[in-house]
């Protein structure tokens, strides 16, 4: 919080000069007899106050100057002097001729009025916060000035915050502008419970149809191969890191995800790592890149491995015009290729356009935060046997948060539509392109332990959460549609914030 402008001095003095005026004959009463001074000083504690004389007989600060020699040892003419000085905007002189006043007459409360104005003058703040609430809490202070000191505390306080976070903000900066920003890490561990009713993501038909030239044939599925529900333990692990090279910003994430279930076949892990990098993120304006790779074990074995990359330019933020929101568009390229370990006539690489949207509500708002994404491209096969052949796909990514007391709302959408461009296989559906969409919802509430309960005990950061997962997805093609919801509750333990 830089000072008040000088051109607004006077005017403060004035306001002072008149509080201090209050002052007046209680300071006669409880300040006690002025210290000893000489006769020859022509100031006396009845005029001590320059803004208690009128203009004609007000004394100039050479006039003041002159007489010093005489009056070393008076209060009066110290104040006065001191008083004179701020009103030209003289904060340094006027500090320390307030100071030798308050030597002679410390608990006068007039000049601590002034030597509070002149502290707060000169970037004091904090000084000058200290001195008023002494004055507040004196019992000669006048009851009608209480509200006044009062609002000047209120005030020095709210600047004295702002000086602070002003002071960090300009060290963070200068340290990132600097590169000596070092790495910033962060982390989240959790376990969780719940149950679902398709732990082995299987069909939601029960037969398989199958098309020949001259018959359709249908075969029952497999009890194995029908969908398991039950009950699951899930754990997961995160960790970031950031790291700001001038007025870049580098993020770095890795993760871990487990489910158990009752039968081996129906468990899975994944493993996923990526970096991010923003060419200036404080900037309106700015280029960012990203790279992940993302890995799923399912039943022991690998299922798939993908690698995906991404080059986008974010905007400045635009006012919405019917809401409070303001939000940064961004459009850019992305490259992914995807590889099935096990059946690698399914590898494929993806190229296309991505863009979407972060919002955030303007000013004060209160209101969730959102952030759109949507990418649309091909998916070239990298075997010309692959089924389907090329793949037309548009997937959309929507996130909401939105915190209510002390607890944070999460909600995620997911929609995937894809095409294949040839027929999928001759024993489907006579050999038609696959058209497959999904839709994917989780809802999440999340909050700190409360007090009254006893796993509190497992640490002070831990928060439970409680999260609903569903997802439903359609086919012209039996063996591609699918449906499962689950229920999950577990707690979480944040790292390193």
């Amino acid at each position: 919080m830089k000072s008040a402008c000088p051109r607004r001095r006077p005017l403060q003095a004035l306001h002072l000069a008149l509080a201090t005026l209050a002052w007046a004959v209680p300071a006669l009463v409880f300040a006690g007899p002025a210290a000893p001074e000489p006769s020859a000083c022509p100031i006396s504690i009845a005029t001590e106050s320059a803004d208690d004389l009128p203009a004609s007989q007000a004394r100039s600060l050479a006039e003041l100057e002159a007489m010093e020699p005489q009056c070393l040892k008076n209060a009066a003419y110290y104040r006065q002097r001191g008083q004179t000085q701020l009103a030209a905007g003289l904060w340094a002189p006027a500090l320390e001729s307030l100071e030798r006043a308050l030597l002679l007459q410390p608990e006068h409360p007039g000049t601590q009025l002034d030597y509070a104005q002149a502290l707060q003058a000169m970037g004091m703040n904090a000084s000058a916060l200290a001195l008023l609430q002494q004055l507040a809490q004196r019992p000669d202070t006048p009851a009608h000035l209480q509200p006044w000191l009062s609002q000047r505390i209120d005030a020095l306080g709210l600047a004295i915050a702002q000086q602070d976070h002003e002071a960090a903000e300009t060290a963070t900066s200068q340290a990132r502008s600097a590169g000596l920003m070092a790495w910033e890490h962060r982390g989240q561990v959790g376990i969780a419970a719940g149950y679902s009713n398709n732990l082995n993501n299987a069909p939601v038909a029960s037969q398989l149809t199958l098309t020949f030239p001259d018959l359709t044939v249908n075969l029952p599925l497999d009890a194995t191969s029908r969908a398991r529900s039950g009950l699951a333990m899930l754990g997961h692990a995160q960790w970031v890191g950031l790291h700001s090279d001038g007025p870049q910003l580098w993020v770095v994430e890795a993760g871990a995800r487990q489910r158990a279930a009752g039968q081996s076949n129906d468990q899975y892990t994944q493993l996923n790592a990526a970096a991010t990098w923003l060419q200036a993120p404080a900037e309106p304006r700015q280029w960012q890149a990203k790279i992940d790779a993302l890995a799923v074990y399912w039943g022991g074995k690998s299922l798939i491995q993908q690698l995906r990359g991404a080059t986008m330019f974010q905007w400045d933020t635009l006012p919405l015009p019917t809401l409070p929101y303001g939000c940064r568009p961004s459009l850019g390229a992305a490259t992914e290729w995807r590889g099935y370990p096990a059946t690698p006539v399914l590898d494929g690489q993806y190229l296309g356009l991505q863009g979407g949207f972060f919002c955030l509500p303007a000013g004060d708002a209160d209101g969730p935060t959102l952030n759109w994404q949507i990418r649309t491209g091909h998916d070239h096969a990298t075997q010309a046997t692959r089924p389907g052949g090329l793949q037309r796909s548009t997937e959309m990514h929507t996130t909401l948060q939105q915190r209510l007391g002390n607890g944070l709302w999460v909600l995620e959408h997911t929609w995937l539509q894809q095409q294949d461009q040839s027929g999928y296989s001759a024993l489907l559906a006579n050999n038609a392109p696959r058209h497959t969409g999904r839709h994917s919802l989780r809802l999440e509430w999340s909050a700190p332990l409360p007090d009254w309960t006893p796993l509190t005990q497992l640490g002070p950061k831990a928060h439970h959460y409680l999260a609903w997962e569903g997802a439903s997805q359609t086919s012209n093609l039996q063996p591609f549609a699918s449906r499962q919801q689950s229920l999950w509750w577990g707690l979480r333990w944040p790292l390193g914030q």
